[in-house]
């Protein structure tokens, strides 16, 4: 039987070592907080103090909040993982959301900015890894079908804010900045390459930690390119017995601009606060 897909949350608080980069870059824009609301915001029209104010208001934080994971939990093991899951979000949200608005941070800054990144990068990949020991490949296969908000996509190329013109990058921070998938302007970079897109669910797969991760790990570093070898050859699975459930951002409609295919039998209904069949959309 399927059950319930809260997040338990982590068995012990988290260490938290390391100063928040969020909290710093804050701190380092001398923002009144008071004055962060969505209405605020719509009459900002200069980028930097537009940027100083989304920081301050925190988006970033409704992307670990109602929570719900595509894993019941049902097995201690599941159990386990959704609660690293939760972790994750408490720990590396803001860092998934500045991969989507990615803003230059003052030199004294730089070093805990690469220092959030590389821990973010390698929590994800290591999770993944988790993920796939315990659910195989099909489990890939059904975050690709579909955005998924318990999914902490990677983004291996930022969307840099510097590449948008001043209006542009005005207008993406005041109507995408509080969405869990933002939609990008059709613009061309200043390189003249197309912007990179904002699903890629297997981008973590793409990056490649140092040989000291994967011996900590004892993961094989030819784990993530054989895996996607796999996925790219072969992306069929039976969705009409897949056990993982389907969830979209709580508040948000689902984005028309990204694939959005049914991936599961099973989905969360939000109003009923519970899993539901949906055998007559297959």
């Amino acid at each position: 039987e399927l059950t319930d897909t809260r997040v338990l949350p982590p068995a012990t608080e988290p260490a938290k070592a390391r100063p928040l980069l969020n909290q710093l870059l804050h701190d380092s824009m001398g923002v009144d907080d008071a004055k962060t609301d969505e209405a605020s915001l719509a009459g900002v029209d200069d980028l930097q103090e537009l940027t100083s104010m989304v920081v301050a208001s925190k988006p970033w934080t409704k992307w670990g909040q109602r929570l719900r994971s595509f894993l019941p939990n049902d097995t201690p093991e599941r159990q386990a993982w959704n609660s690293s899951l939760a972790d994750y979000f408490d720990n590396h949200a803001f860092t998934l959301w500045h991969r989507y608005f990615h803003m230059d941070v003052p030199n004294d800054l730089k070093a805990q900015q690469d220092d959030a990144t590389s821990h973010a990068q390698a929590a994800l990949y290591e999770l993944a890894h988790r993920l796939h020991a315990m659910e195989g490949d099909d489990v890939f296969k059904f975050l690709k079908r579909a955005p998924h908000p318990a999914w902490p996509s990677w983004l291996p190329q930022p969307i840099q804010l510097r590449d948008l013109n001043d209006d542009d990058a005005v207008k993406y921070l005041k109507t995408q900045s509080g969405r869990r998938w933002p939609e990008l302007p059709l613009k061309i970079a200043l390189n003249g390459q197309p912007f990179k897109p904002v699903f890629d669910p297997v981008g973590i797969l793409t990056t490649t930690p140092d040989v000291a991760f994967f011996k900590m790990h004892n993961i094989s570093p030819t784990w993530a390119h054989d895996l996607l070898r796999r996925l790219e050859a072969d992306s069929v699975y039976d969705v009409s017995k897949c056990a993982y459930v389907g969830v979209t951002m709580f508040g948000e409609s689902p984005p028309q601009h990204l694939p959005n295919q049914v991936a599961s039998a099973y989905v969360w209904d939000w109003k009923l606060e519970t899993v539901v069949h949906r055998v007559h959309e297959l």
